[in-house]
């Protein structure tokens, strides 16, 4: 197995965890804002002091973007962040959505 089959392996597998309250005020959030079919996107941000993550709302996924669904919601992730999900989980954070990431210095919502 090459390494390019075990990377490949690795991103099918890795998959973000969305806590029921979160998935709640998800969908709560895409019908206020008129999209109820749609779903969060998540950016990685690149910066100098560790990865970041940009929440939004989201009608559809973007070209290249890995989608998911987890607790009847739909989570899309861009190429970067897709590569990086493992051990990821959205969950309320004094009440707004937050990416709790083993990772992550900086988790941006904007919704």
């Amino acid at each position: 197995m090459t390494g390019r089959q075990v990377c490949r392996q690795i991103m099918e597998k890795a998959e973000i965890q969305v806590q029921p309250e979160a998935a709640a005020l998800l969908q709560a959030r895409l019908a206020q804002a008129g999209i109820p079919q749609g779903g969060l996107r998540i950016g990685f941000l690149y910066g100098c002091g560790g990865a970041g993550y940009r929440l939004t709302l989201a009608e559809a996924p973007l070209p290249g973007d890995r989608t998911y669904v987890v607790e009847q919601v739909k989570v899309f992730a861009d190429a970067v962040a897709a590569e990086s999900l493992a051990g990821a989980r959205l969950v309320l954070g004094e009440g707004e959505l937050t990416l709790d990431h083993p990772d992550a210095v900086l988790v941006e919502y904007c919704g």
